[in-house]
């Protein structure tokens, strides 16, 4: 049975850069720990308007569709100035609700200092939101950002959103909520040279290789076949794996003779129809058990969806 799980993001034109990262992280960190999970993995929401409380320095996302099994959540903004002297400000992340047309503020749901001279790894802000998915049952979900400089009073907290942040929604570094149900190490580890996993697998599959080319046919066997998924037209939509084993099976099956075919085939009246009778009885090397594949990849609607193809790599072989 083929199992499809989608791991989604919302579908504007372009990728968002921070999910090209969390991506790479995916890819980088396997899909051993995916495996055992099913259904959706991570969703990502982008900003919307709610003409009513359309407040310029509030972010609100539609999550309708979020899904109860995530576990935590985090809020991901561009910065988009830097000060030209050392600064810091402390700035606090807040839920707003909008039951019954009346907008109610929540608690902090995280902290930071930031330094506003200083760039953030990758240049976004991070706060961690995930008190939403335990307390928010609405489908419509905003955040204030609200400020405190070093003496402890208060600034223009929606000024200053606006000037510390993108918050363009055509913009392709827009305001984003993501949400996990798988823990990820964090986008900072992700490099742009191999991992030492990837550097492994290489060295096996040229190992392997050999090993396939210096085989000699004899009798029925396992013979390893790479099938590469990094080429030109399958790398930018294939994340995990970068290649797997399919496998073929080759060689010959021994036959046995009984003695009243052996009297069959030296008649020649009897030749045409017990060839025809036998031909089908002849023992072949084929496929005797099968292996799944599990990949991750970017479907056409832009989504990234799991699935668990069965019977796409051979592990023995029988004559039969």
């Amino acid at each position: 049975m083929l199992h499809i799980n989608t791991l989604t993001f919302p579908r504007r034109n372009k990728l968002h850069p921070y999910m090209k990262l969390v991506y790479q992280q995916i890819s980088f960190s396997g899909a051993k720990e995916s495996a055992t999970i099913e259904g959706t993995l991570v969703q990502s929401f982008r900003t919307i308007r709610v003409p009513e409380f359309d407040n310029p320095g509030w972010l609100w996302f539609n999550i309708s569709h979020l899904k109860a099994s995530m576990t935590a959540s985090e809020l991901v903004v561009r910065r988009r100035t830097l000060h030209r002297e050392s600064l810091t400000v402390n700035v606090t992340i807040h839920s707003i609700g909008t039951e019954l047309n009346k907008l109610t503020i929540s608690e902090p749901l995280d902290e930071k200092v930031l330094n506003l001279d200083e760039p953030p790894p990758f240049g976004y802000d991070i706060f961690n939101v995930s008190l939403i998915l335990k307390q928010w049952e609405a489908d419509i979900v905003g955040f204030q950002f609200q400020f405190t400089d070093d003496s402890g009073s208060l600034v223009i907290h929606d000024a200053l959103t606006q000037s510390l942040y993108c918050l363009n929604t055509s913009s392709p570094n827009e305001p984003l909520l993501i949400a996990y149900r798988i823990p990820l190490s964090g986008t900072s580890k992700t490099e742009n040279q191999p991992s030492r996993r990837d550097s492994q697998q290489c060295s096996r599959v040229r190992k392997r290789k050999s090993l396939v080319h210096g085989t000699t046919p004899g009798e029925c066997s396992l013979h390893q076949w790479y099938v590469n998924l990094q080429g030109p037209e399958l790398q930018h939509r294939i994340l995990e794996p970068h290649g797997y084993y399919a496998n073929i099976c080759r060689g010959h099956c021994p036959t046995e003779t009984s003695g009243q075919e052996k009297t069959e085939a030296q008649n020649p009246l009897w030749k045409t129809e017990s060839q025809n009778t036998t031909i089908s009885q002849i023992p072949r090397c084929v496929p005797q058990t099968y292996s799944s594949v599990n990949m991750i990849y970017i479907a056409e609607s832009g989504d990234v969806s799991i699935e668990s193809l069965k019977k796409m790599s051979i592990e023995s072989c029988v004559c039969k």
